[in-house]
């Protein structure tokens, strides 16, 4: 396994990003490991505390067995990082983690860290309008991941209150950059 650092700049919180395989099919996952646990709020998973929060990269070439066969894929994910599935939280994409952005910024001794990917060029839908057709329907809809880290400790509302912020933001940024659905342009 291969491992590339990421220069996070934040205090208790280690980035990388991993190359290893999964049934010899090059992946990579991308990695925050905490200091000691935190407390997390995962569209996935739920409020959580976790040691570690990461988000896999699953190429195409997987993605039909991966639709067929999670529970076993997040497992050999796991394994091979040596994780234990009550310490992370996990997001999954097609996006090439490595194609990610990392911003962060502080303000009144407050800061904040983010980690970006996003698959909208190919497979951007748009929600309560585009279906999937053919053999894409398998396949996940094309999303835009974020990992928001503070250095406050929010509260619930306040990670959740996070949620639509983001998302307004994402909304934002695929006006400004002219992003259309690939289904229906």
């Amino acid at each position: 396994m291969k491992k590339r650092i990421l220069r996070v700049g934040f205090t208790g919180i280690k980035g990388e990003i991993i190359f290893h395989e999964f049934r010899e099919v090059p992946v990579k996952t991308l990695l925050f490991t905490f200091l000691e646990k935190r407390r997390v709020l995962s569209t996935r998973d739920g409020f959580r505390k976790v040691k570690v929060v990461g988000e896999n990269s699953c190429p195409p070439k997987l993605w039909e067995f991966v639709h067929q066969n999670f529970d076993n894929y997040f497992k050999g994910i796991l394994n091979t990082l040596s994780l234990k599935k009550e310490e992370v939280a996990f997001l999954f994409t097609g996006a090439d983690v490595e194609r990610g952005v990392l911003k962060s910024a502080k303000e009144n001794k407050s800061g904040i860290l983010t980690f970006v990917t996003t698959d909208v060029k190919t497979n951007a839908m748009r929600a309560g309008k585009d279906k999937l057709r053919g053999k894409r329907k398998k396949i996940s809809p094309g999303t835009i991941n974020v990992f928001l880290f503070t250095e406050d400790n929010l509260s619930e509302a306040a990670m959740a209150r996070s949620l639509i912020t983001i998302t307004e933001a994402k909304v934002e940024a695929l006006q400004d950059l002219d992003i259309r659905s690939s289904y229906n342009p």
